[in-house]
């Protein structure tokens, strides 16, 4: 993902101090002069965050149904995936250029998955390869990696202009406000996403946790596990942008969400 210049304000031995989204180590600089880009980063992102949902203006984004705990489950998994959820539908041919792809892949894979799970045909062209490097170009990915406030409005700028398909209704929610329960509202409307965290774990290529450091990835379904009545543990269900199939994540681990970008079609 890449591309913030200053990451997230902690506290360090009883002082203020701002880790780097790139490094993950504390910054060393005048603490004034980070939190003055801090804050025009936060500022700018909630200028350019459209239809921060749940709202009114995305009433047509969302489902109208409130996903709460499931009564008619006792002991076993509640599992919700969005309509036509088929990992077949993932990028199947990684790009040769692979560095810093992560939010251009869950691009990819949410276009792939309207094109050829919902109907919406021209969102996909030619190969996986070509995709792959327009959405990089819509993203303004470069060797940083993609600034994730640049997720959404690259979504909307490929959808209608490289392949002139309108969109009904799109929203980036900050993570701080918005985290597992609107995720399932948007997974409930049939609607799958993109994350894009700068912290936390999330299932490798052979099922183990990983740190997820300024990773973007996709997300097509919840799952939760019941005992007596009770949740015991939830999932996210994604795709890691490493593989092509579908892996469940503990919604615990990821702990640092900084976007959730939803684009949708009607």
């Amino acid at each position: 993902m890449g591309g913030l210049s200053y990451g997230n304000l902690v506290e360090v031995d009883g002082e203020e101090a701002f880790f780097s989204l790139d490094t993950d180590q504390v910054i060393e600089a005048e603490l004034e002069e980070i939190k003055e880009v801090y804050e025009e980063n936060v500022e700018k992102m909630e200028e350019e965050m459209l239809e921060a949902a749940p709202t009114a203006a995305t009433a047509s984004l969302l489902s109208d149904t409130v996903i709460v705990k499931n009564a008619a489950v006792t002991n076993g998994y509640d599992t919700r995936y969005v309509k036509g959820a088929d990992h077949n539908h993932l990028i199947q041919d990684k790009p040769a250029i692979v560095n810093y792809n992560c939010s251009a892949y869950a691009g990819v894979n949410i276009m792939r998955y309207w094109a050829k799970a919902r109907g919406f045909t021209k969102l996909y062209y030619g190969n996986d390869n070509w995709m792959v490097n327009s959405m990089r170009a819509c993203m303004k990915t470069d060797s940083g990696g993609t600034n994730p406030l640049n997720i959404l409005p690259g979504l909307k700028k490929f959808s209608t202009e490289i392949r002139g398909q309108a969109y009904s209704g799109a929203a980036s929610a900050p993570g701080l406000n918005y985290g597992y329960t609107y995720a399932k509202t948007l997974i409930n409307g049939d609607l799958p996403f993109i994350i894009s965290v700068t912290g936390g774990q999330i299932p490798g290529t052979d099922g183990a946790y990983t740190d997820a450091k300024s990773h973007s990835f996709t997300c097509f379904g919840w799952s939760e596990l019941y005992s007596g009545g009770r949740i015991t543990n939830s999932y996210y269900i994604i795709n890691n942008g490493w593989d092509d199939v579908w892996r469940w994540c503990l919604k615990d681990k990821i702990s640092v969400i900084n976007l959730i970008d939803c684009i949708a079609y009607k």
